[in-house]
């Protein structure tokens, strides 16, 4: 795993959820709670110098409470509108954690 292995998927919730160094509303969104550790993925979002383990478990945290907020939270109540890509991109997360793992297994 590279620093890489995740860049368009750091880059795509980097947007959404922080500009100009700040938290966007769709941030609190999300819902972080305390064992989601909000602060590493603040850091991580915030920094571009994290290390790949960093940037693939903050990654799997934001795809985990997309995941529980779709099951969970309130997006049915307005149809999953501007849901699509934040699901691209989970999705697409998920695969490469897959890749990444099998690699890991294999070696």
């Amino acid at each position: 795993m590279t620093k890489e292995s995740f860049k368009p998927e750091v880059s795509y919730f980097r947007c959404r959820y922080f500009v100009g160094g700040k938290c966007t509303p769709h941030y609190n969104l999300l819902k972080l709670r305390e064992n989601d550790s909000p602060e590493l993925v603040k850091e991580v979002m915030q920094n571009m110098y994290a290390t790949p383990k960093e940037v693939a478990t903050v990654i799997l945290i934001i795809v985990y409470r997309i995941r529980n907020n779709l099951f969970h939270g309130e997006k049915w109540s307005y149809g999953l509108q501007g849901q699509l890509n934040n699901f691209k991109h989970a999705n697409e997360a998920l695969m490469k954690a897959i890749e990444l793992n099998g690699n890991v297994a294999k070696s």
